[in-house]
């Protein structure tokens, strides 16, 4: 009889942590943000055109020109250093946002990683 007197408060706590537990459950929605403009993070200086050497004319020297092509040859391996630069850039900044996502978007059972 008296497991009888107590059977109510042990149902109505039953239920209660059944409806906490169902509740934890139950997914949570993430609104993530959408991913950042990863070309904005490049400098001006890595956008800016690499103008070329001026080219001697047809009366110069062989030094003149063998010093016009070295100076082209930096001048292409400054746009070529550029162009990467801001490649890398670009590709970091879009790793770190696919990580941020990963790691936002993980379940709840992922809760260690």
């Amino acid at each position: 009889m008296k497991f009888a007197q107590h059977r109510a408060p042990t149902c109505a706590l039953t239920l209660l942590l059944m409806t906490l537990a169902v509740a934890g459950c139950a997914g949570v929605q993430v609104t993530a943000a959408p991913p950042s403009a990863c070309s904005s993070l490049v400098p001006k200086s890595l956008r800016d055109v690499v103008v070329g050497v001026e080219l001697p004319g047809r009366t110069a020297s062989a030094g003149d020109v063998w010093a016009a092509l070295d100076g082209q040859t930096g001048k292409l391996e400054t746009a070529n250093a550029n162009g990467a630069a801001a490649l890398e850039i670009v590709d970091l900044c879009e790793k770190r946002d696919a990580k941020t996502f990963k790691h936002v978007t993980r379940t709840w059972w992922q809760v260690w990683r």
